[in-house]
């Protein structure tokens, strides 16, 4: 997808830039506007390299600017190299002037080379201190260089645990070369838990056999390199697709015989995908619940010992009855963790208060439904504007990006969320509209910032939050390394944060600028702003009287088994005409995707529901099945007994007869079964006046 050298290819027709202007207009569009809130470091030099001399090269029609390592990604200590590269040979001297700037301290450094006759590439070595730097050049040929950044990351070894995920993705967007290449990233910035995609239509061949195909590649290289990695899917093969919704027979058979395939290689499977919306779910609540059920049980009886995570909301609980109506089908008998997705726009006064808000509302959620039940954030990230989807990105995007992904990442952890999952390592399909790496192939300030996080917290335990009332956040950790650091914002204002102490600071940024804070009578200044900023002593200590006692509240995670009642299934299946009020083409467009309403009767109207029973367990059941209505409704004959093989299913039809459904009328109908082996788990439909 990307060559080794992430070249960025600059056309003669662009507009000149001089040298002497270019951090001016890199202040003016707010490349540099992390230098108000960060303080200064130093660290950033260019071996010297004479001033060339010399004419045009004539025969140079383009130049493209590379580095010497993979997305330009670098450790701390190692040297770097800038290359030239010329489309041809020079006959004469193409001079070329580059600036580096480090984008949190706005401290540049310009060096000059050339490309000389009968050459075609010129090199310039760079010894940076850690942090993440913005390269532009010119050069006598023509032409403005378009930018590109240097990243330099701590030279630390730990690692983000439980607390810092990535989405990976790779399955979708990588052949095995370029995964090889991402897999390095993740492990330099820390990263030990990724999210991976499976299309169910892949691994079902046409004479109904089941094999993970080209993903079983994926999963082993992932589980060689020692990742922890949870999958996720959003699509359902057609001949699993029936008049009455998926055959959760052959749901089950599949995703039970994917299970043992993936083993150990998988530590939990996602069940769907943003099942809330309607681009992905293609189930009512109550049918998409009796799916969960089945891909459940089909998880315990892999033998794989995977976690069972519901699929993601993508939308907030009140967003629309989707999440109510799903939750109230009793999905937290058979699931291990809650599981959500929150995002944010660039450009937008939404930012983080906004994402802090969706987080507090699904734990709330999750524990209304689901008490001591664990949470995830398996997706969030800044959505590009649609003009800076295509590569064309703002630096002050990128930098909100870059805020975002880490204040998302620790405000989530300190209100309970056990797990973070930015979205998305690379470019998604091709395009820049989320990633944290460009398509041209190099790291974004994202990457670094949030390698720079992992680095300075790992796998951390939260054990304390700021005092006072000074407008400022901040959370002190104790890393599995036993060492104690602490991360602070301020997402009002800039503020100098006064910490009483004798003893000097180590205060790192949040790309990894690095510097050392000495006392002075007895109190150390540290600036504080909109992006986070990483204290510690040299020792791995704090400053004492700083932080208050606080844990977040962690819910255990395990692999708990379903009841053995939770083994008989129920999906009901509606007349279209009773369907419920879905989305439109516009009201998609006007930002409403969720249901707006249970399945609509009007006033006395007759109508016929289908209950396909599905039996999970290795023992027949006979039993009964009856609907609980609300009042002024009607069963004709009550109920209707039923008979379920083993592993097999069985159908009736129930004809209800709408009571009064004036007056905004919103009720639920329970359809209820009981049999010789086990009770069963309880269908949940919502009904609606029409």
């Amino acid at each position: 997808m990307y060559t080794k050298k992430q070249k960025i290819i600059v056309s003669v027709t662009a507009v000149i830039m001089i040298a002497a202007l270019c951090v001016g207009i890199l202040n003016a569009a707010g490349m540099l506007g992390a230098a108000t809130e960060q303080p200064d470091t130093t660290g950033t030099s260019a071996e010297p390299v004479p001033t060339p001399t010399g004419h045009p090269a004539a025969n140079i029609s383009r130049i493209e600017l590379s580095c010497d390592k993979d997305f330009g990604v670098y450790t701390r200590g190692e040297q770097s190299q800038l290359i030239f590269t010329a489309d041809k040979s020079a006959d004469g001297t193409a001079d070329i002037t580059y600036t580096v700037t480090n984008i949190s301290t706005n401290k540049a450094v310009t060096g000059n080379t050339s490309i000389t006759y009968g050459n075609k590439e010129a090199r310039a070595a760079l010894s940076l201190d850690s942090g993440v730097y913005r390269v532009e050049f010119t050069s006598s040929a023509g032409e403005a260089g378009k930018g590109m950044y240097l990243t330099v990351l701590i030279d630390d070894g730990i690692t983000g645990g439980e607390r810092f995920g990535m989405d990976f993705a790779s399955s979708w967007h990588l052949n095995t070369r370029d995964r090889a290449r991402y897999i390095e990233m993740l492990k330099l910035a820390g990263i030990t838990h990724v999210r991976e995609r499976i299309s169910m239509s892949d691994t079902l061949a046409s004479d109904g056999s089941v094999s993970l195909g080209k993903y079983e590649a994926v999963l082993e290289t992932l589980r060689s390199g020692g990742f922890d990695t949870i999958i996720t899917w959003h699509d359902l093969p057609s001949c699993m697709k029936t008049g009455n919704g998926p055959d959760l027979l052959a749901v089950y058979k599949q995703l039970k015989a994917l299970a043992e395939a993936a083993g150990d290689s998988v530590s939990a499977w996602e069940i769907w995908n943003e099942q809330d919306v309607i681009h992905f779910g293609q189930m009512y609540p109550d049918e998409y619940a009796a799916y969960l059920k089945a891909c459940a049980a089909a998880i315990d009886d892999s033998g794989s010992g995977a976690l069972k995570v519901m699929g993601a909301f993508a939308r907030t609980p009140e967003y629309s009855m989707f999440g109510s109506w799903m939750m109230e089908n009793g999905i937290t008998d058979y699931i291990d963790v809650y599981n959500f997705h929150v995002y944010t726009y660039t450009g937008s006064n939404k930012g983080v208060i906004t994402d802090l808000d969706a987080v507090r509302q699904h734990l709330e959620f999750a524990h209304i439904y689901g008490g001591d039940i664990a949470a995830w954030q398996t997706e969030t990230g800044t959505i590009f504007q649609p003009a800076e989807q295509a590569g064309a990105r703002s630096t002050d995007s990128l930098y909100q990006q870059a805020k975002f992904c880490v204040i998302s990442a620790v405000a989530s952890a300190a209100m309970g969320a056990e797990r973070t999952y930015p979205f998305l390592l690379m470019p998604y399909g091709g395009t820049d509209d989320l990633s944290f790496f460009s398509a041209e192939g190099y790291a974004y300030p994202a990457y670094g910032a949030y390698a720079t996080a992992i680095k300075m917290l790992g796998d951390c335990n939260i054990d304390g939050r700021l005092t006072g009332d000074n407008g400022l956040t901040g959370y002190c950790v104790t890393r599995a390394d036993g060492k104690r650091a602490a991360v602070l914002w301020n997402t009002a204002l800039k503020d100098r944060f006064i910490i009483k102490t004798d003893r000097e600071l180590a205060v790192t940024d949040m790309y990894g600028s690095q510097r050392v804070v000495f006392p002075e009578n007895g109190e150390v200044a540290v600036s504080v702003g909109g992006s986070p900023v990483y204290i510690s002593c040299a020792d791995g200590t704090l400053p004492d009287g700083i932080f208050e006692p606080f844990s977040p509240e962690y819910k255990a995670v395990s692999a708990k088994k379903i009841p053995e009642s939770g083994r008989i299934v129920i999906m009901p299946h509606f007349s279209a005409e009773n369907a419920p009020d879905m989305p439109t083409e516009e009201t998609v467009a006007a930002g409403y995707e969720g249901v707006n309403s249970g399945y609509r009767f009007a006033s006395g109207e007759t109508a016929s529901v289908t209950l396909t029973v599905y039996n999970f367990s290795s023992r027949d059941a006979s039993g009964s099945i009856s609907a609980a209505l609300p009042a002024g409704w009607k069963c004709r004959d009550g109920s209707a007994n039923i008979t379920v093989p083993a592993y097999g299913q069985t159908s009736v039809t129930l004809q209800i007869t709408a009571g009064d459904t004036s007056g905004g009328f919103a009720d639920k109908i329970i359809f209820s079964a009981v049999t010789d082996i086990a009770g069963v788990s309880d269908c949940v439909s919502m009904v609606s006046g029409r």
